[in-house]
């Protein structure tokens, strides 16, 4: 069981960090209204149970009092879940900056037609 976890683990975890690179990458792009790498749908619906996995970790052992006094480090698990809400709500906010981007370029080439945008 234990080489089982050692040899599928890393290759999640390899899948998971992607996502999330490639969301703070788009984030950083988006400010110069640069729509890449693209996010698509299915990689905000993978990123979800991070999301959510993350936030119930963060909330139930931040604020949860019987964790605090059953387990004398709840802070370790609280820290790693904010990291998971970071970093699962960073897909989710790199599709919302991107989409919004996407309707104000098209919303102004529309306006003025000569200016052309390649963001496929």
């Amino acid at each position: 069981m234990w080489a089982w976890r050692d040899l599928s683990w890393p290759i999640v975890g390899i899948f998971f960090w992607w996502l999330a690179g490639r969301s703070f990458e788009a984030l950083l792009f988006s400010r110069h209204k640069i729509l890449l790498p693209k996010i698509r749908l299915w990689e905000v619906m993978v990123s979800l149970p991070a999301l959510a996995f993350g936030g119930i970790w963060a909330v139930v052992l931040g604020i949860g009092q019987c964790a605090r006094t059953e387990f004398p480090l709840w802070l370790i698990p609280a820290v790693f879940g904010s990291l998971w809400l970071v970093l699962g709500a960073s897909t989710s906010l790199a599709y919302f900056v991107q989409w919004r981007l996407r309707r104000r370029l098209a919303s102004s080439t529309l306006e003025q037609p000569g200016i052309l945008t390649s963001t496929s």
